[in-house]
């Protein structure tokens, strides 16, 4: 990561600039972001001079999700993420999801994907992301394949290469075997 920002120093962006991919979930986007740079959130808000309280809120909803007293905040926080990445504001905001929080999964159970998208990704060079639509309380398929979704806990961490795309590949086999 770039060094400690200040007004009497130039600003720097991200050492590596993570951008959303179209239809990631906002959390997604972060998680991928911080373990580029082997920060926490916070360690990454405090860096880019974010509003800290943030950093331990649920984002899924943006400025939905929270207080207004909290509105110009996540305003800056979006606006100081873009910078930090080299994206336009619009590119973080379309991450957020227009919705109540009863529609959404609570945090912690937000880990379904649908395997046969990642594979896909996975292939392709691309990370694994989650998609806004699987982190919805009524999201049990995937709406590009069809498919169940699968729970991330079962993503062996330290996978990568062949080996994730193997367990990949057999995932889709079981989301197949079960739709």
């Amino acid at each position: 990561m770039a060094g400690k920002w200040s007004p009497n120093l130039e600003p720097e962006t991200l050492a590596f600039p993570i951008k959303p991919r179209r239809h990631e979930a906002f959390d997604s986007w972060l998680s991928r972001l911080t373990a580029a740079h082997r920060v926490s959130r916070a360690q990454l808000f405090r860096h880019l001079e974010i509003a800290p309280g943030l950093s331990r809120l649920d984002l899924a909803r943006g400025k939905g999700g929270l207080d207004p007293a909290l509105h110009a905040a996540c305003d800056a926080m979006v606006e100081r993420l873009a910078w930090a990445v080299e994206i336009d504001p619009e590119q973080i905001n379309a991450t957020f999801l227009a919705c109540e929080a009863a529609a959404l999964l609570p945090s912690a159970h937000r880990r379904y994907v649908c395997a046969l998208c990642c594979y896909e990704a996975q292939r392709a060079g691309g990370p694994v992301i989650a998609r806004r639509e699987w982190i919805l309380r009524a999201s049990w398929r995937c709406s590009l394949h069809g498919l169940p979704l699968t729970d991330m806990r079962s993503l062996p961490l330290e996978a990568t290469g062949r080996q994730l795309q193997a367990f990949l590949a057999h995932a889709v086999m079981r989301s197949r075997r079960i739709q």
